[in-house]
Parts: structure tokens; C-alpha cells; sequence
């Protein structure tokens, strides 16, 4: 009776026993932050591809449709909807730095005979849910990138 009370067998099998529900929380968090890094990148690729698109000719700065269709094309992996996809214009004085305007019709005056400079803002929301509910940390997460770009003339 002593010899089996004072072996280690199965000591392993509990040890496991008591370690694997952290190493399981572990991986899935590990995964759960991959995902969001993945999804962030192609949020913020596809506002780029939707900002390329709006600043290839003046005409494709105000095609939403078009904007929203390009930032899809580029992120065929997450299911982006057109909805998610948001695009302005806005005018800026070149010579003159931090000086913007929103509206460019009609055309701004610039102040010292500075050119005007025609930009395309592109944003994409996409929502982000994780794998588990973490404590103190919201299940949802809502992803937002941006992508400004000047319009060529």
C-alpha cells in the first residue's frame, strides 16, 4: 500500500488535466487576435483600393457605386457590403498647409495665388465579432480605416 500511495503514476495525466483548459483559452485568443489583425489590414487595403479608384480621374471621385465596388473587389475575403463604404471630396489650398475646404463648388479661392488640390477620402466599417467572450473586453468590435488620396487632374 505505501509503494502506491508514494508513486507518481498518473501525475502527468493531471497535470494535463490542469493546464489544458488555459493552453485551449490560449490558442483561441491567439487566433482571435489574428483574425482582427487580418481584417483590420484588409479593412484599411480595401479603402485604399477604393481611394486608387477615386483619384484615377475627377469623374471617379464623385462614382460611389464604383468607390464601393473596388474597395469589395480588394476584400472578397471578409463579405464587405457597398454599405460599408463611405466616400467624400474636399478641397485643399496647396501652398497653404492645414487649410481645407469641404466644399469645392464653386471652386475656392486660394490666398497667394496657391493651386487648389482635389482629394477623395475613402472610409470602410466592418464589424468584427470574436471567437469567445473575453471578461471585461465587448464581443463586437467595429473596424475603421481610412484612406485619403489626391484626385488626378
Amino acid at each position: 500500500m505505501k509503494r502506491f500511495l508514494a508513486g507518481d503514476d498518473g501525475a502527468a495525466i493531471v497535470e494535463l488535466a490542469l493546464v489544458a483548459p488555459f493552453l485551449i483559452l490560449l490558442t483561441i485568443g491567439i487566433i482571435d487576435i489574428g483574425r482582427f489583425a487580418r481584417e483590420s489590414i484588409t479593412i484599411g487595403n480595401a479603402a485604399r483600393a477604393g481611394a486608387q479608384y477615386g483619384a484615377y480621374a475627377s469623374t471617379n471621385s464623385t462614382d460611389t457605386v464604383g468607390i464601393a465596388s473596388a474597395a469589395q473587389s480588394d476584400a472578397t475575403d471578409i463579405a464587405l457590403a457597398a454599405t460599408d463604404v463611405s466616400s467624400s471630396t474636399y478641397c485643399s489650398c496647396g501652398g497653404t498647409p492645414g487649410v481645407t475646404v469641404t466644399d469645392c463648388n464653386p471652386t475656392p479661392t486660394c490666398a497667394n495665388s496657391d493651386h487648389i488640390d482635389l482629394f477623395v477620402r475613402v472610409t470602410v466599417s466592418k464589424s468584427f465579432t470574436s471567437l469567445i467572450t473575453y471578461p471585461g473586453i465587448p464581443t463586437t468590435h467595429t473596424l475603421t480605416k481610412t484612406a485619403t488620396q489626391e484626385i488626378s487632374p
